[in-house]
């Protein structure tokens, strides 16, 4: 309101010298008759002016020339004088600089509009910011927590996992230590406990009844190999293969019977080969009687313990000395 007052005001000042007037020197004055001049007034002569009329245009039609009064020029209506139009050009100027002024006011507005806006979004931005920078602020000290518990973890988990490692090299050891153990016992239990077949003896016989060293050697007669289990448990599925073979010559061989069967503790077992009769011709009897023969016994007994071991026997007899009768055996066992 107050800026359209302010706008009126001035285009009312610029319309006042736009108002007709006649210049102070032009305003008429009374004349006095046989006026002199004053004192100190410089007398002008009289100058005599000739002014040549002007040439008449085409369009001018001649007056008369005996009309003796001459109609003198009309003055414009008031509202269309030069002035005037100088004042309503003025009062155009004033009215397009007020257009531009309103223009430029309602830019200006705008303008104090959006700089006020930019400054509360500003400050927006600037509490916003502040917030997220607590907050920053507030996380990198929560992190710096949470870095110190996981460093602190770190330190425990990592004592925990040497703990863990001494104690599995400690249990690492005792299971070692204990199978160890466990495989002495095994070991000293299978030993001590396991069946054990030896050779108690071995010599001619007559049936089942053994020959004296003294009593001759008759067709009948037969090798016997007597075997005992000295272990504190059963020898499982015995098994005594061999041959006897007589020289010299290798005229004929005999093969001990098949045994399979499981034998006691403290138990003996005899391997009685065929009679020589059934084998020999009369030749080789005679040679054995005479003494001028040898023989040689070779058998493997096999067996396994209770324990599920395993065992072998070779044995190797040979008879050279037919007057004492003794044999000569080696015996190898596993």
């Amino acid at each position: 309101m107050r800026a359209t007052i302010w706008i009126l005001a001035v285009l009312f000042a610029a319309c006042l010298p736009a108002w007709p007037y006649v210049p102070k020197e032009h305003e008429a004055s009374p004349t006095k008759v046989n006026s002199k001049p004053e004192e100190g007034q410089r007398v002008v002569p009289p100058t005599h002016v000739v002014i040549d009329p002007p040439i008449p245009s085409p369009s001018e039609s001649p007056k008369p020339s005996g009309d003796k009064d001459v109609t003198a020029e009309q003055p414009l209506p008031r509202f269309v004088r030069p002035e005037w139009i100088i004042a309503y050009i003025t009062a155009a100027y004033v009215f397009i600089t007020w257009l531009m002024m309103r223009t430029i006011k309602r830019q200006a507005d705008a303008m104090d509009r959006q700089a006020i806006e930019a400054r509360k979004s500003g400050n927006d931005a600037a509490a916003l910011a502040t917030g997220m920078l607590a907050a920053i602020r507030e996380q990198a000290a929560l992190m710096r927590q949470q870095v110190d518990t996981m460093e602190r973890q770190l330190g425990i988990a990592e004592t925990s996992a040497k703990a863990a490692e001494d104690n599995a090299t400690a249990a690492h050891i005792a299971a070692d230590a204990a199978k160890m153990s466990a495989k002495i016992a095994k070991d000293s239990l299978e030993l001590t406990q396991r069946a054990f077949i030896q050779v108690v003896s071995m010599g001619l016989n007559r049936g089942r009844i053994p020959l004296a060293d003294d009593v001759p050697v008759t067709d009948d007669a037969s090798v016997l190999l007597s075997i005992k289990n000295h272990g504190p448990t059963r020898a499982l599925n015995v098994t005594v293969k061999g041959t006897l073979t007589i020289t010299p010559g290798n005229k004929s061989t005999a093969v001990a019977p098949q045994i399979s069967y499981d034998l006691p503790p403290a138990t003996d077992l005899a391997i009685a080969f065929d009679a020589f009769n059934s084998w020999l011709d009369a030749d080789a009897i005679a040679l054995l009687k005479q003494g001028k023969a040898n023989l040689q016994v070779s058998l493997k007994i096999t067996y396994a313990d209770v324990f599920g071991v395993p065992h072998e026997i070779a044995i190797e007899a040979a008879l050279h000395d037919w007057i004492r009768r003794v044999w000569d055996i080696k015996v190898h066992s596993t």
